[in-house]
């Protein structure tokens, strides 16, 4: 009984971790524009949103369309510029079945929240360091931003995960119910495995 509550609470936890995350930055982007709005006016703001950051666009779009290749959907469309209320879009036409159609709805869904916090970890760990330099750090740090401010969930994404929801949670349940029968220490394993690497990864600043 214990082993089942911890891999329910795991499940859980995961699920709400990713998509609380990808809410938490739509917020943060709405009041990114709500403040830019206040100090240059609401249409130099969208068009800050709508061009300035057009980077973490492509980024985002072509996280939905490299998730969905990965999981088996048939990209049929990649749309990166302004479209109504749209920054951008991507359609495809996920694998048939239940199983394989519902984890290709979900991680492509979810794909800009887990890739972004990828790309995020790579550019802070690996290509900071190398930034020595004025223009280096504003590139960096101007594609660091554009990124973050587009990792959100957009409505679609929301329901579009939703879809493919049930089976995934039910797969996730069940690999963390084997994983926590052989490895009983695995949550403690995986947070100190976690502050390790970003130890490890911290960049080294000299003052």
């Amino acid at each position: 009984m214990e082993l089942l509550r911890r891999a329910l609470l795991l499940t859980g936890l995961s699920a709400l971790a990713v998509v609380l995350s990808g809410l938490f930055f739509r917020l943060l982007q709405r009041a990114f524009v709500s403040l830019l709005s206040w100090i240059i006016g609401p249409r130099a703001a969208a068009a800050v949103i709508n061009t300035l950051t057009f980077p973490g666009t492509v980024h985002h779009e072509l996280s939905h369309a490299l998730a969905g290749v990965l999981t088996g959907a048939r990209v049929t469309a990649i749309h990166l510029l302004p479209s109504g209320n749209e920054l951008g879009s991507v359609s495809m036409i996920p694998p048939r079945g239940v199983l394989a159609g519902s984890l290709s709805r979900t991680f492509s869904a979810l794909s800009p929240v887990y890739l972004g916090c990828l790309s995020l970890s790579i550019l802070y760990s690996r290509v900071l360091p190398l930034c020595t330099t004025v223009f280096p750090l504003i590139l960096f740090w101007y594609l660091f931003v554009s990124i973050l401010l587009h990792m959100d969930l957009s409505g679609a994404d929301i329901r579009a995960a939703a879809k493919g929801a049930p089976v995934c949670l039910a797969l996730l349940f069940v690999l963390f119910l084997v994983l926590l029968y052989f490895f009983p220490d695995l949550p403690g394993t995986l947070s100190d495995s976690l502050l390790s690497v970003l130890r490890a990864h911290r960049p080294v600043q000299e003052f």
